[in-house]
């Protein structure tokens, strides 16, 4: 690795599927504005057709864990999405981590605001649908050596796989109301949250992000699929495991990773 840029060594790890063992001593990121500008230069640079963004640290119990102050975002990769029931060799896998969460597609692009901040209104006329969600968190950076919060933003903040099941009817009254969730793993319980663990609602991830990729000269896109964060799940997958998320009132997600 002697010699890499930090953009060149996380493309070289995307498209091998392979972590970065260590950071070399050259590699710099003097602020949070760096990071997601080195994330967004790999993505361009990887050539992959987006799917969307990821959103992360919705709440403080998650931001501790995630040594942020705030939510942090990725972008995420059309390659990398599947539907319920999905299945992934856990081989193929960078540390995974199972997390619930719920998508969000748009319609259409957030209006042209100016300087003036995005509302509710604005955001609820732009979503074509809503569906619960499965993402396979993956990290470049091995778990076990991992650098400062900023490399990980630097790499889209664990930016991995999706798991997507049918879109939810009447689903600005669904999350209103709040909704359970539960993971399964091998048909035990392993924990629960609720819908309103997001920031208190799914949708106000969403309108931040609006914010966050307006300050970036980015906006959010027709046929973007964003996944809000999660709902204080967070599950590290095995060889052979067998999961099954229940969303009160829907249909269950299941993924396996033989």
């Amino acid at each position: 690795m002697t010699g890499r840029s930090l953009v060149e060594a996380l493309l070289t790890a995307r498209k091998t599927g392979e972590q970065i063992d260590h950071l070399q001593d050259d590699w710099h990121l003097d602020s949070q504005g760096m990071a997601v500008e080195t994330m967004l230069h790999v993505a361009d640079q990887l050539g992959w057709e987006r799917l969307g963004w990821k959103i992360a640290a919705t709440n403080e119990e998650l931001q501790r864990k995630l040594r942020t102050t705030e939510p942090v975002f990725g972008m995420t990769f059309k390659q990398f999405l599947m539907h319920s029931p999905a299945s992934v060799l856990r081989a193929s896998l960078l540390d995974p981590i199972i997390e619930c969460e719920f998508a969000f597609k748009m319609s259409k692009s957030l209006p042209d605001k100016g300087d003036e901040a995005y509302v509710l209104e604005d955001l609820v006329q732009c979503i074509e649908w809503v569906a619960p969600c499965i993402e396979i968190a993956e990290c470049r950076f091995n778990r076990r050596n991992l650098p400062s919060a900023r490399f990980i933003q630097a790499d889209g903040f664990a930016s991995g796989r999706y798991v997507v099941g049918e879109p939810i009817e009447e689903w600005q009254l669904f999350l209103d109301n709040g909704v359970n969730v539960s993971l399964f793993r091998n048909e035990q319980l392993h924990s629960s949250g609720h819908s309103s663990d997001v920031m208190g609602h799914p949708l106000l991830p969403l309108l931040w992000l609006g914010q966050a990729l307006k300050r970036v000269n980015r906006r959010l896109e027709p046929g973007d699929v964003v996944c809000t964060g999660s709902c204080n799940i967070l599950c590290p997958a095995r060889e052979g495991d067998q999961f099954t998320v229940h969303y009160e009132g829907l249909a269950p997600l299941k993924l396996s990773t033989p």
